[in-house]
């Protein structure tokens, strides 16, 4: 998940952190995205998990455009690099 804006991030870290679940697992990459690992999450959840994030930053007035892909296990990649690719 890419956000449009780097004074966004503290936001964009809350609004993870109330949608995402203990099971989940967030992290910065190191060119500034942000990468989501939802457990035992099918791809229609992942959108919807997305949604809610977007739906709290909008609600917070944060004025960002979000840019989000989904990659799945194994649908789409076997090895994390190849699924971080996706």
């Amino acid at each position: 998940m890419h956000v449009d804006r780097d004074d966004v991030s503290p936001q964009v870290a809350y609004a993870l952190l109330d949608t995402l679940r203990e099971s989940d697992t967030a992290c910065r990459l190191a060119d500034g995205r942000f990468a989501l690992v939802l457990e035992d999450t099918p791809e229609d959840g992942a959108v919807w998990t997305l949604e809610r994030v977007r739906r709290l930053l909008t609600e917070q007035g944060v004025g960002a455009t979000v840019w989000a892909g989904i990659a799945s296990y194994p649908a789409h990649a076997l090895e994390s690099a190849d699924l971080l690719r996706q």
